[in-house]
């Protein structure tokens, strides 16, 4: 395990007081629309034979004490002479991943034997290209947490140009680890295996090129020519049998291009939109038209759209009036909860006393909300978190939540009542309560919060939502944005947050100097 990258250590002012966040970015973690890679693995064969994963040092424990949840996990111990134990590998003959393509891993784990921190001790994970290049290696994630600790953790991570990658888990000086519900899933198209088959886009006019002088990045891209006399050319759309967008929900959709044949036609244009499965023009959502200067221009762009009523959309990229374009990268995101699933199951968030209801005095926007009614007589009233397994707050960092609201039955303000937020530590510390909003409003009236908050040294926070002394209220279009930039109290600037894919931190002397930045590409 040498020539790992340390990048974290370089930030002295982590824990000091955050102000000053100028953007915001979206943060749930579940959000990337995608595909999956493998079935979950949650080790319930009792082995790791017929399972994609290869024992390293690691063993399949059935003792409850160890065992994440089922019946069985795998389970790493390590002494702490042991510098670097692997628990097991992913199989690179199982799992392929792509090249120049992000992935998100997600996996639960139990913290048997606490690493020793004053040694260094920690667990962690990483991904390896199948050339065993350390140089190489990407999504390198550490942690540690007390004994008897149970968690999930979700890493992003972006292949580079090598033939294949293996995931890897393992403890560096000394403890003890359960590991289960692996999940591991593709959350960009960069066209790597060299055709549109097998991916969630469709060909109409494209083609998958291998030109070096055409390719964005890695070995393809698609890609499209058109002449002049060609008004509109499209080439490539989203499959709405793979990608489903949900109604009344908001998406932003990142790519990168390359302009290879840019024309002097006035009228000349890349364009991109999302139009309705049912192809009504009328209802066409994020169109976006852009030039290139020259040949060769390359660029990344992000559309954020809110789709409408429609049960689907897809995505369309094309050229008008001539030209060529390349196209890859392609990322898909979910940016707020609409809940227009009619359930809380696979959202990120939890219901406590709420339901989801389709009630049309009730329903805020779309066909569903989410919603609680509560007596006078209970003082406290939760009817949503968000799932702290699912969203992840990171230590002192500047987030900003915004959702709709309608009142649905006020609250009566002779008795204190009142709907509320707060953001609460995920081990319950009340002292340690975030963003703490309460108002009114008359029945039948709704509108709109934001509430700016900067977490503290606990390891996650969860969203909360309530009533307090009798009413009914209906909730909508969550949104979570995580601050793009950090300062501390004196203005300096701590961290750049890109992406879940690329970050920046920055390191002063004690004269506040700065002395070195440190990127953390994954």
């Amino acid at each position: 395990m040498q020539g790992k990258r340390y990048f974290l250590n370089t930030v002295v002012f982590a824990c000091m007081l955050l102000v000053g966040q100028l953007s915001f970015q979206h943060t749930a973690q579940a959000d990337y629309l995608g595909s999956s890679v493998s079935p979950s693995e949650g080790f319930e064969s009792g082995g790791f034979t017929d399972t994609n994963f290869q024992a390293v040092s690691g063993s399949i424990t059935e003792d409850s004490l160890k065992v994440v949840n089922g019946k069985y996990s795998a389970y790493l111990e390590s002494k702490s002479t042991d510098k670097w134990k692997e628990m097991a590998y992913t199989d690179p003959k199982n799992i392929r991943l792509e090249r120049n393509t992000a992935y998100a891993v997600t996996f639960s784990y139990k913290a048997v034997e606490q690493p020793d921190a004053s040694k260094d001790g920690r667990y962690y994970f990483l991904v390896r290209s199948t050339d065993n290049d350390v140089s190489a290696d990407r999504g390198w994630t550490t942690w540690h947490a007390e004994t008897g600790t149970v968690d999930t953790k979700t890493v992003y991570f972006t292949t580079g140009n090598k033939e294949n990658y293996y995931l890897l888990w393992g403890i560096h000086g000394g403890g003890a680890l359960s590991l289960d519900d692996i999940t591991i899933k593709k959350i960009s198209e960069s066209f790597e295996k060299g055709s549109f088959t097998d991916t969630a886009f469709r060909p109409v006019l494209g083609s998958i090129t291998s030109d070096p002088v055409k390719v964005i990045s890695g070995k393809y891209s698609a890609n499209l020519v058109s002449a002049p006399s060609q008004q509109w050319s499209e080439f490539a759309y989203s499959d709405p049998k793979s990608v489903k967008f949900e109604p009344y929900t908001t998406y932003s959709v990142t790519f990168s291009y390359k302009a290879n044949k840019a024309t002097s036609v006035d009228d000349q244009y890349y364009y991109f939109l999302a139009r309705s499965a049912d192809d009504d023009v009328k209802a066409d959502i994020g169109w976006t038209t852009w030039k290139a200067k020259k040949n060769g221009d390359k660029g990344t762009k992000t559309v954020t759209f809110t789709t409408g009523s429609k049960d689907n959309y897809y995505l369309i990229w094309g050229i008008h009036n001539g030209g060529e374009i390349s196209l890859d990268d392609i990322h898909m995101k979910k940016r707020s909860e609409s809940f227009e699933r009619g359930t809380y199951s696979d959202t990120d968030y939890e219901a406590w006393a709420g339901t989801i209801t389709n009630d049309a005095d009730k329903v805020i926007s779309g066909t569903y909300s989410a919603y609680l009614a509560s007596p006078d007589s209970l003082k406290w009233n939760e009817f949503s978190y968000s799932n702290p397994k699912r969203v992840k707050f990171e230590k002192n960092t500047r987030y900003q939540v915004s959702f709709s609201y309608k009142a649905i039955e006020a609250p009566v303000t002779e008795k204190e009542g009142f709907y509320y937020f707060l953001v609460r530590s995920a081990d319950n510390d009340r002292s340690a309560d975030l963003g703490f909003s309460s108002w009114t409003a008359e029945t039948g009236k709704g509108g709109k919060k934001t509430i700016t908050f900067t977490t503290g040294d606990k390891d996650n926070y969860y969203l909360i939502w309530g009533i307090h002394n009798g009413g009914a209220m209906s909730l909508d279009d969550v949104k979570i944005d995580r601050a793009h930039y950090t300062y501390d109290k004196a203005g300096r600037l701590l961290h750049h947050y890109i992406s879940e894919f690329q970050s920046i931190y920055y390191n002063y002397d004690q004269n506040g100097n700065l002395v070195d930045q440190k990127g953390v590409y994954n």
